[in-house]
């Protein structure tokens, strides 16, 4: 079966069930990325990161940071800064990582915006692997179970 020109395995669901889900398949499913990715912007795994500094250095904002410092950044923080993402920070919006006709993901122009995995040259060599093992574990669990959410419950 072919949907927007991808072929797919159908809506037979026991062959999604019963058969793993292979890479090039993963690679496809951009919006469960964008919507990881989301995920970890708004809820990181790690919730702050550190530095030690080696010598002394001077912040873009002019800040001295003497040897031996340690500076922290907060990555939870980030993900919800408006000057960053904008008013609608605090909102759930797989959108915001697609691009074009949603057919790819688009990171942010800064890498440093992203924190999850890191950035620069310090950026976490498995985060291939960590969104192929994500989308892996979410499908099946979308596929093989009805999640609902409670009514009322407000996530912040």
């Amino acid at each position: 079966m072919r949907v927007s020109g991808v072929e797919t395995r159908g809506s037979d669901t026991t062959k999604w069930i019963k058969e793993l889900l292979v890479f090039d398949e993963a690679k496809r499913l951009v919006y469960l990325k964008a919507a990881l990715a989301e995920t970890l912007c708004l809820y990181p795994s790690v919730l702050e990161d550190f530095k030690y500094v080696v010598s002394n250095d001077v912040l873009l904002d002019g800040t001295f940071v003497p040897t031996s410092s340690t500076v922290t950044c907060s990555i939870y923080s980030v993900g919800r800064m408006k000057r960053i993402w904008g008013e609608d920070c605090m909102e759930f919006k797989p959108e915001r990582w697609l691009a074009g006709e949603e057919d790819r993901i688009e990171t942010p122009k800064d890498e440093y915006k992203f924190l999850a995995f890191n950035a620069g040259p310090r950026t976490c060599l498995g985060k291939d692997l960590a969104y192929l093992q994500m989308k892996s574990v979410a499908s099946t669990v979308l596929l093989r179970y009805q999640l609902l959410s409670v009514l009322g419950h407000c996530v912040e």
